[in-house]
């Protein structure tokens, strides 16, 4: 219906003289009041400057070349000059009737046929909780994966798990000092629980500043694990590997290996009940701990102080860095002065191990609007490097998710979780549903069944 009105709004504006290159998108928006009409457009506010009329004016001269149609039903002018449009019923009718026949059918189309797309989503860290904010990633992601898959792309679903990093060194640290017994027996939600209670406890520890002493002993501890961990992944990666290296570890680096595997298995079990409770199901688990070779590999071959290489050595440190200012952007490290892969060439190397698995026609990401400055940066290096990288790639980045005191933080502990959110609206509505028990509408074995069903889908229409 509204590519309909958007058409009839075009041929209507053609007749007004106004060159294609004059006429702006038209958007159509769904007033809050249905006495406003079924759409709204305020186009003739955005023709002003252009025909240098009063936008009433413009408003009638729009109306008045719309060609006869079915699909409006009535249409009148608004305010400054909003033109709000009635659809006719018979169009809903038939609607309603093609939804009927087709059933799950309805709106299958083949505008991506033979398209290759592949979308990334959700990425949570290892060692931390699932909290609201990933349930949100996850249902835009996982929409548009669907809506690609429904129009005929041949479809891959994947997420990037972080396995790697400061983040997994804090939990460590965490889990070393926190005082508490492992919970070996608990059930895959209370682990995850005790492991992002460890990470709160070490990043607290981390960033404190009221020690200076512990502080700095803390943090010089949480600073060498994260190195020892980057070994031990190298050691294991070697191990997997046609083209072993005989790396050698000593057996603090083994002892620490151990405690990872365990956080990391935990981690990953828990991760598979957040994901079928939402109804994800993922093609490939891409994980930090399989890209940062690469992409620290990747970065120092195009390293160079002159000529036409993407990064540089910092002239402070020993780091590498992109130099994002000469691309409209912020600078950014890529291997920091330890001479260790940030996330920025972790990011790096998942670029080439999309390219390398999947080449898609069609790369899309989906993260928080927080990450939309970074992914730019990051992507535009990567074109440099190779320009199919960022030609193909698509970045949506989304609104946040709030709590009534602020923005969640992981760090702090702050956070809603993502099955406690889940559960509530669940608890909620089973309690709602007593009443049908007590009329013999409902089976009472089946209200917590139908309750998480609703729940799920309530919050995912909500995000969307």
């Amino acid at each position: 219906m509204q590519h309909q009105i958007i058409s009839l709004l075009k041929k209507s504006l053609q007749k007004l003289e106004l060159e294609n290159t004059q006429i702006p998108d038209i958007f159509l928006e769904t007033p809050e009041n249905t006495d406003h009409g079924d759409f709204s457009c305020n186009i003739a506010m955005q023709l002003v400057k252009i025909l240098k009329k009063n936008p009433r004016q413009i408003a009638t001269e729009i109306l008045e070349n719309i060609p006869e149609n079915s699909v409006i039903a009535k249409s009148e002018i608004a305010g400054p000059g909003f033109l709000n449009f009635f659809v006719s019923s018979s169009v809903y009718n038939e609607q309603l009737q093609k939804i009927s026949e087709l059933g799950e059918n309805f709106g299958k189309n083949e505008v991506l046929k033979n398209q290759k797309f592949l979308a990334e989503h959700t990425d949570p860290n290892l060692f931390k909780e699932v909290h609201v904010g990933h349930v949100m990633t996850n249902t835009i992601g996982e929409s548009l994966y669907r809506i690609a898959k429904f129009s005929g792309a041949e479809t891959k679903n994947v997420t990037f798990q972080g396995d790697v990093g400061m983040h997994i060194a804090k939990a460590l640290w965490g889990i070393q000092n926190i005082g508490e017994d492992l919970p070996l027996e608990k059930t895959a939600y209370e682990k995850q629980k005790f492991l992002g209670k460890c990470y709160v406890f070490g990043e607290k520890n981390y960033s404190a500043e009221d020690t200076p002493s512990e502080q700095n002993k803390a943090k010089q501890e949480i600073i060498t694990i994260n190195k020892n961990i980057y070994i031990w992944n190298r050691y294991k990666n070697s191990e997997n590997s046609e083209n072993t290296h005989n790396l050698e570890i000593s057996e603090e680096v083994k002892k620490l290996g151990e405690m990872y595997e365990m956080g990391c298995k935990w981690s990953l079990e828990y991760l598979e009940t957040i994901y079928s409770l939402v109804g994800s199901k993922f093609d490939h688990y891409f994980l930090e701990s399989s890209t940062f070779t690469d992409g620290q590999r990747i970065v120092e071959e195009n390293t160079g102080n002159s000529g036409k290489k993407v990064f540089v050595t910092s002239e402070n440190s020993d780091a590498v860095i992109f130099e994002g200012e000469n691309y409209g952007f912020h600078t950014r490290v890529f291997i920091n002065s330890e001479g260790l892969p940030t996330y920025e060439a972790k990011d790096i190397g998942l670029f080439h191990a999309k390219w390398k698995k999947y080449n898609p026609d069609i790369s899309l990401t989906v993260t928080g609007g927080d990450q939309d400055v970074y992914f730019k940066t990051v992507r535009e290096a990567a074109g440099l490097i190779n320009p199919e990288w960022k030609a193909k790639t698509v970045h949506v980045a989304h609104g946040t998710l709030k709590l009534t005191t602020g923005k969640m933080s992981s760090r702090t502990g702050k956070i809603v979780r993502a099955q406690d959110w889940i559960d509530s609206a669940r608890e909620h509505l089973e309690e709602k549903m007593q009443s049908r028990v007590e009329n013999g509408n409902i089976e009472k074995s089946e209200i917590s069944d139908i309750a998480k069903k609703i729940a799920i889908g309530a919050i995912k229409y909500a995000i969307i």
